[in-house]
Formats: C-alpha cells, structure tokens, sequence
C-alpha cells in the first residue's frame, strides 16, 4: 500500500533537522506502525532531505529570538507579511478591533490588525511603531526601564545591585556633587550611612544623583573607612581621586587585613612585605630575602567584604592603600582622570627600634572597584606597593635607614630605602612585577655591631570592574598598574 506523507508544516528557514524530527516524532512513530522499520528510517530520510528547503511560515526578530525558536538569524517573512509570535502573517484590514482576532487583535490606525498598538501590552519586549508587532528591543532607549538586556534583547530592571552594598541603590539620591577645586575629605560626609562589614572595614558611603571630580581637581580621602561613592547616574572622575597610604599611614580601609601583614622587623631581618594580590617580599637576613617573613595573599573576587591593602606588623611599617568602590546605579562610572590607592613606604631600621635595626616592610597597593551599567576608562589607575625601610648595622651612631617610597602614580616600582651603611630596602610590586626581596644584611665595616637586613617591599593591589551580563566595560587606560583583573558580574533589579 502506498502511503503519501501529510503536507509540510516546517517551522521556518533552515530550522535543524533535529528540532523538525523531535517536532514530528508522533506521526513518525504512526507510519512506523504502518509500513514497518524499514519505511520508518526511509521517512527520516526524506525529513533530512527536506532541511535545505527554505519554508517561510516561521520568523524570528532579534538574535535572541532566533537563538530561542533554534531559527538562524535572517528568518524574516516574504514582502507584504508580519512576524507575529514567530509566525509569518499577512495582515488584515479593519475598522474596530471586533474585526480583529489572536494574535493580532487590535485595529491600528493604519486600519490592519496588529499585535499592539503601545509597549505596554508587550510585555518586556517593545512595540514596533511602524508594524505594530512587538519585538526585542536594540537600545536602553526603547524601554521604560532604561534598560535594554544585550544578551536576551528584552526590557529589565535598570539598577545594578552592587558588590559590598547589594540595597544602597534601593533609595534615589536628589542632590548633585561636584568636585571644582582641591578637596580633603578628613572626615568624609558619609551622607549615604556607615555600612559596617563583619571581617572588613566600615564603609563611608558617600550618595548623590550625580558625582563628579573636575579636570586638574583632585579630591583625597583620609579616613580609616573605605570609601563608596555612589550615584544614581553618572559618576565622571576627570581630576584625580587619592585614596593612597602615605608612609606609615593607612589609606581608607587599609591595614585593616592582619593576615595579610608580613613579619615585623628584627635584630637580624628586615620586615616582611605585605601581601595582598601577591605574596609580599621576604626581608633580608644573611642571605638576600632569606628571612621568607612576607605576607600572604587574599581571595578578593570570593570575598563578601571590601577590603584595602594590607600592612606589615609593626608601627612603622608601610601603610596599606585605601578602598574605594565607584558605583552608578543606573548610568555609566567614567574615568578620565586618575585614581591612586597606593601603600605606603617603610620607615628604615634605627638604633631604638626595634634594636639593631632591621629596616621595616611596605604596604600592599589598594583596591579600586568600578561598578556600573557602564564603564568607560580611559585615564590612569595605580594600586602600587610601597618599598621597604633600609636596614641599620650598628647601633653607634646617630643615622638611620632610609624610608621607602610609597608607591607612586607611574609604571615605576616604588624604590626601597637606601641603607646607611647596610643593607638596602626591596623595591615595592608594580604592574605585573613581584615585589622584590630585602638586601642581605652587612656588618658595618667601622664596627662590630651586630648586622641588620632591610625591610621588604609590598605587594600591588587590586583593580576590579563590575556590570550587567553581556555588558562588556570599555576599559582603555592610558595607564595602569597593575592590570584589571577580568570583569565580574552583577545583576539588575
């Protein structure tokens, strides 16, 4: 008996083949029962002949909408008809929407019946003004929300729900900052609350609609919080932002990681380093880094608190450079200027301190997070460690070890103290260099002191960004040190 296979109901332009078998299944499985296996496999074969052949009854609008239906891209109707919930269409006259029917119920004024006449009725697609079919959306400026997801092309929530502070979004800001001339905030106005962290520093939360620090402005931060700056919209740092140690002295939010902390300084070693994106650098003893007291590193992507750089024990070891997180809730963080959260040179061994006179360790770099829908970077960005403190060999005279740099706005490493008459400092981490190890300690050749290393220098911070799926940031320093580390990702609501 001859059996002619029902009419062609394909779902679309060089749909898969497995998509149209998985579609037919049961009426494979009925002319199996009919004609045996045999002329079941001769069926299949005639589905996958049929693949090549273009069949226009199924569309797509957007990528995303083909990627869903398993359409390729350019499924578009024939000239003359609509894609309507995928299905190619032509349109009917009409008068009121009682000449209308599903899927295009509604009378346009252009007289055809259409899927809508407004977004509203689109759900979290859009209404195509010209064909009054909804569909995905290509720009933020087609949604109510302001938002237009890259990856599923639909409308969606426009605020970002930031690391550290997931609710400080929930409430809108009114007023405006606008930084224009050189400002110290000694004690920040943390207009937006004190957010306190459990195993990190309290944060200052600094809220505006909008934030901006002029070109050749800068705006420094001293504080023992970190530091938020949030915005509804734009956030625009042209001038410089300063949230770096300064020798001994902590930035915000820094030194407040212990375990971080490289050892203190000794009789016979210089302090170790701190670590932070690295391990920090080992003071000298009798042999060069020998001492191996740096300290260790820190998971800052796992981590739930926002965390400044780390210092070594001791008073007079270097600072670590501050925290600070640049947030727009629902606009772009722009940086054209130059933002320093460097750590801070070491103080060099003395003959009352701690006793002959290991020079001290450097502070580890800082850590700057960029948070956004967007983010646009075109300036400098430092979290540069700071240098160790040169050791002293003898305590029979009056000088000391020289101090080490504090990490500087520049591709250069900050430089270790320069002995007195011993041994020298290890130079801080910058870029993709590790911080270097102490000088092995010398005996004064005037005297039989004992012998001192120098301090060793710190690690490089952190330099992070944050936004929506599929949103790319746009990160083109002119200068940084070190690298970004690959963008993270936030949700919106």
């Amino acid at each position: 008996m001859r059996v002619t296979p029902p009419a062609s109901t394909d779902r679309g332009d060089a749909v898969s083949c497995e998509i149209r078998i998985r579609e037919r299944t049961a009426a494979i499985s009925g002319y199996r029962e009919w004609m045996g296996s045999r002329a079941g496999v001769l069926f299949v074969l005639v589905l996958l002949t049929g693949c090549t052949k273009r069949n226009p009854i199924v569309c797509c609008t957007t990528s995303a909408d083909c990627a869903a239906q398993g359409l390729p891209a350019g499924s578009m109707c024939s000239d003359g008809q609509l894609c309507v919930q995928n299905e190619c269409t032509f349109p009917t006259n009409c008068q009121a929407n009682s000449d209308c029917m599903e899927p295009t119920p509604l009378c346009t004024p252009d007289g055809l019946c259409g899927e809508c006449l407004d977004s509203s009725t689109c759900g979290d697609r859009v209404c195509d003004t010209e064909t009054h079919v909804c569909r995905g959306c290509s720009d933020d400026s087609e949604c109510a929300t302001g938002f237009c997801s890259p990856v599923t092309e639909t409308c969606q929530p426009g605020t970002i729900t930031p690391r550290y502070l997931p609710s400080i979004c929930e409430l809108p800001a009114t007023n405006d900052l606008h930084v224009v001339v050189d400002t110290t905030f000694a004690d920040p106005d943390c207009n937006g609350g004190i957010v306190v962290q459990s195993g990190g520093p309290s944060i200052c939360v600094v809220r505006y609609r909008m934030i901006s620090v002029a070109g050749a402005v800068t705006l420094a931060i001293s504080s023992s919080q970190a530091l938020a700056l949030v915005a509804d919209e734009s956030l625009t740092i042209d001038g410089i932002l300063d949230v770096s140690a300064s020798g001994t002295i902590d930035g915000g939010g820094g030194g407040y990681l212990v375990s971080g902390g490289g050892a203190s300084a000794s009789a016979s070693s210089g302090g170790g380093g701190a670590g932070f994106n690295s391990v920090g650098g080992p003071g000298g003893d009798a042999t060069t880094g020998g001492a191996a007291n740096g300290g260790g590193t820190f998971d800052v992507v796992g981590a739930t608190v926002l965390m400044g750089g780390a210092r070594s024990a001791g008073s007079l070891a270097g600072g670590g450079g501050g925290a600070v997180t640049l947030i727009s809730c629902r606009g772009t963080v722009t940086v054209n200027g130059l933002i320093d959260a460097g750590g801070g040179g070491a103080k060099g061994g003395a003959s009352n301190s701690p006793g002959p006179n290991g020079g001290w360790g450097g502070g580890a770099g800082g850590n700057i997070v960029l948070q956004g829908r967007a983010i646009d970077v075109t300036g400098q960005l430092y979290a540069n460690g700071g240098g160790g403190g040169g050791g002293k060999p003898d305590t029979t005279n009056s000088a000391i070890g020289g101090l080490g740099e504090d990490g500087g706005r520049s591709l250069a490493c900050a430089s270790g103290g320069i002995a007195t008459r011993g041994a020298s400092g290890g130079a801080g981490g910058c870029g993709g260099l590790l911080p270097q190890a102490g000088d092995r300690y010398r005996v004064d050749a005037s005297s039989t002191s004992a012998p001192s290393g120098e301090g060793e220098s710190r690690s490089v911070g952190f330099l992070q960004t944050y936004t929506p799926a599929g949103i790319a940031p746009n990160v083109h320093p002119s200068a940084v040190s070190p690298d970004f580390l690959p963008n993270g990702t936030i949700p919106t609501h």
